[in-house]
């Protein structure tokens, strides 16, 4: 695609944003007492519509514990402030102007708020000691079905007459309406969670079978709940009613005669006439851009394929930023088709040396990108190890990159863990462009590009599952 079609599409997204909505300033500043040394303060907010943590502003507290946050935004966020290791959870409407008082070291207990939007966040200091979010976790200890259903329902009631006890004239709309909403569909969505068992000596989760019966919680279940579009929890909860309820688990439905690409658009055809047919309104139309920005990475060489479930869309979609949104999206994927280039970055390694993606070709590149914090990305490792050492012979680089990370944690994991390779860290800004060039949301995620600098995959298969395969047809 060229790039002035992209930047024209963008210029549309924020001209249409400019005359639909009401985008200003919000200020965030204060004092943090007894601060480590070199500590930033940051603020961060996941965006429901593109399913991702976004960086809103961060900067370094100067001598006396001062910092000054400032970001745009066009409707309220579910906020986290991070300081150094310490974080806590805010709300952030548009224009709100607060400042913060907090100890270091006692930082839950002595955090204070006033300004505009003061109000609200006080609410959400006091709820923490509640630290309903926290005790949901449950589901990897309580393993009954039965005696989980109970915990939760019982927490359910401690929430909302935590509600009913805080309430103040002084709490915003938005965020009366946005609490109550947590307190509805937080729970659904952990009561979901009990499917899956993590075990710490494998760093694997594991699926547990449990009876239909349990899941009757989803029978009185909104899904066209348009009001909660915006609650990160209502679009998690509605998520796990799709995967669960996914005609795709009757595996009659994808003949295995076919290819495996063909068995592919199979499945995301029938994924997404599931959702169409279940979902109405906007809710409908939210899901189906989802979709269609997130699931179609592995069909970017198959255009007719895509261009056929987006036009499809376009016959029902009514707001034009879905729209213009999926078309960024797939065009996109078209620049990570096989046969294009790589984009280009420029990387730290542990040594602080500047490593580019340009300068590693001649060789088959295969790249990692992980976090010390993404159990997923650890669980992978040794995989990644016996593949390192399976190719160490071979005209082949691996390329680990670490993204949103801390880099003292980042140096500690590589020397403990011993990965080796070519290791290469990228700060907040860089994880950002990385995830938007190659187009990925979760991590770990692999791509194998080729010696001249050219896409071979750009959603490559992983160490424990295909990838020497892969590999082995490109040396050959």
């Amino acid at each position: 695609m060229k790039k002035s079609s992209l930047l024209f599409l963008l210029f549309l997204i924020a001209v249409s944003n400019c005359f639909s909505q009401t985008i200003e300033r919000s200020v965030i500043n204060g004092v943090v007492k007894n601060f480590p040394a070199h500590a930033v303060a940051k603020i961060s907010y996941y965006d429901t519509k593109q399913n991702k943590m976004i960086d809103a502003d961060s900067c370094k507290l100067n001598e006396s514990g001062f910092f000054k946050l400032t970001f745009t935004h066009h409707q309220f966020i579910n906020a986290e402030f991070v300081v150094a290791e310490q974080a806590t959870n805010m709300f952030i409407e548009v224009s709100d102007s607060l400042v913060i008082n907090v100890d270091y070291k006692n930082f839950d207990s002595t955090i204070k708020y006033s300004g505009k939007g003061a109000a609200n966040n006080n609410y959400m200091a006091k709820e923490i000691f509640k630290n309903f979010e926290q005790r949901t976790h449950e589901y990897n200890r309580i393993t009954d079905p039965i005696l989980f259903r109970k915990f939760i329902d019982s927490l359910q009631i401690d929430e909302n007459n935590f509600i009913q006890n805080n309430l103040s004239i002084d709490l915003s709309k938005e965020f009366l309406k946005q609490i109550k909403l947590n307190a509805k569909y937080r729970y659904v969505y952990v009561l979901g969670l009990l499917q899956y068992s993590y075990n710490p000596i494998t760093n694997a989760f594991i699926k547990r079978k449990l009876p239909e019966s349990y899941f009757s919680y989803f029978e009185n279940f909104d899904l066209n709940d348009e009001s909660a579009l915006q609650n990160s929890n209502y679009v998690l909860a509605l998520d796990n009613y799709l995967s669960h309820f996914n005609p795709l688990h009757d595996t009659t439905l994808i003949s295995k005669n076919l290819s495996e690409l063909e068995k592919l658009k199979r499945r995301k055809s029938i994924y997404y006439g599931y959702m169409k047919s279940k979902l109405n309104g906007k809710v409908k139309e939210f899901f189906l851009t989802k979709f269609l920005k997130e699931d179609l990475t592995q069909l970017a060489i198959d255009k007719p394929f895509t261009d056929s479930l987006i036009n499809d869309f376009l016959k029902i979609n009514t707001n034009p930023m879905n729209e213009i949104e999926v078309k960024i999206a797939i065009q996109k994927l078209q620049q990570l088709k096989k046969g294009e280039p790589a984009p280009e970055f420029s990387l730290l390694d542990e040594n602080g040396k500047n490593v580019t993606l340009s300068s590693l070709k001649g060789k088959l590149i295969y790249v990692d990108f992980w976090a010390t914090w993404c159990t997923p990305c650890m669980a992978e490792m040794p995989s990644s190890h016996k593949l390192r050492d399976f190719f160490k012979n071979d005209s082949i680089s691996f390329v680990y990159v670490c993204v949103n990370d801390e880099i003292e944690k980042w140096k500690q994991t590589i020397k403990a863990k011993e990965i080796t390779g070519i290791n290469l860290f990228a700060n907040q800004i860089q994880s950002q462009q990385l995830r938007d060039n190659y187009n990925f949301l979760g991590i770990p995620h692999f791509v194998l590009i080729d010696k001249d600098g050219k896409i071979i995959d750009s959603d490559a298969a992983r160490p424990s599952s295909g990838a020497k395969e892969l590999i082995n047809s490109y040396l050959k």
